[in-house]
Formats: structure tokens, sequence, C-alpha cells
């Protein structure tokens, strides 16, 4: 869909859902445009709400100074060298990627979205934490999966149920929700 609105439409795209006019930014001038030389002229509304369920109070969902506070803290992890020093990580893990590919037999099938989230997943917890989580790696992509699974049907509904009355989905996705926190709280103290 993003690449079809880009084909046909260009790099700058104001889409009409229902009710409500989106903006869709797939160019990087832009995105620097608005996220860091313009950043407080610009406020996330809506959207942000349901996504601080999934993501807490972070750069995504966050406005204002609570947002600049954030980003100005986060800053070194960004910094060039840093982002160098984890080209190692990246570049090992892709290449494990790449050969356990390479052993499976001609017309395998695989799940290029199931892995590609597996790559990131490994790819963030070694670059920030230092830790392998490929044993865990089986759990927690069933996990996102259902949270991201939720996250798209509330957002795609007309109709949006508060997350927070207990129907049998949302009461689903609250246990996922509190299984997950345990996950990352448990790689954060390790």
């Amino acid at each position: 869909f993003l690449s079809e609105l880009r084909d046909n439409y260009g790099a700058i795209v104001k889409v009409k859902l229902g009710a409500k006019s989106y903006y869709v930014i797939q160019q990087p001038e832009a995105s620097k445009y608005i996220l860091q030389e313009h950043a407080r002229n610009y406020y996330k509304p809506g959207a942000a709400k349901l996504f601080k369920l999934f993501l807490g109070e972070g750069l995504a969902t966050s406005n204002g100074d609570y947002w600049l506070k954030q980003r100005r803290a986060l800053q070194p992890a960004f910094h060039r060298q840093t982002i160098q020093a984890l080209q190692t990580i990246i570049q090992t893990e892709t290449d494990q990627l790449v050969s356990r590919w390479k052993e499976y037999p001609d017309q395998f099938r695989i799940n290029i979205d199931q892995e590609f989230l597996r790559l990131t997943l490994s790819n963030i917890t070694r670059s920030m934490f230092s830790l392998d989580i490929n044993q865990d790696m089986d759990r927690i992509t069933r996990l996102l999966n259902g949270l991201l699974s939720y996250a798209s049907k509330w957002t795609a509904s007309f109709i949006k149920i508060d997350p927070r009355i207990p129907t049998p989905s949302n009461q689903k996705f609250w246990r996922s929700r509190r299984q997950f926190d345990n996950i990352i709280y448990e790689i954060i103290r390790k």
C-alpha cells in the first residue's frame, strides 16, 4: 500500500481515511525536516495515543518538552562512532541469517516478515544489551505478533472499543502485554 502511494502519488501524500486525513511521508529529506529540524512545529495526535499502549511514552509517541528531553537523552546512542560500532553486530547477525537461508533446500518457503522480525530483535538486544535472546526468540516473536495483530485490527476497526474494557480480545491483549513487559524487564535486569 505504501509503495503504491509513493509510486502513484509521490513521496508526500495526504490520505483521507473516513473523516480524518493523514500525511504519509516517504522521503528522507522531508522526514529530517519534520522529525529533526522542525520537530517543535509538529504534534503527534490520535494514533500516538493508541501506540502508547504498545510502546509506552517514548520518542515515537511523545510530544513537546518531554519528547525533547527523551531525544537529548538518546542522542549519544545515535552518534556516528556508536552507529559504526554497531555495524559489526548487524553484519554478523545478517550473515548468520543468510547462512541459515543457504542451508534450506530449493523451493523452501520462508516467512520473510518473521525472519526480519527475528533479525531486528536479535540486532536490538545484542546492540543495546549485549545479550543473545535466541532461546526466547520464539516466545518473544509470538507475543509481538499477537500485540501487532491486535494493534492492526484495532487501528483498522471503524468502531473503536476502548482497550480498557474487558472484552476477551482486550483481556488477551493485556495478558500478552504483561508477558512481553516481563520479558523486557528481565532483559534489562540481566
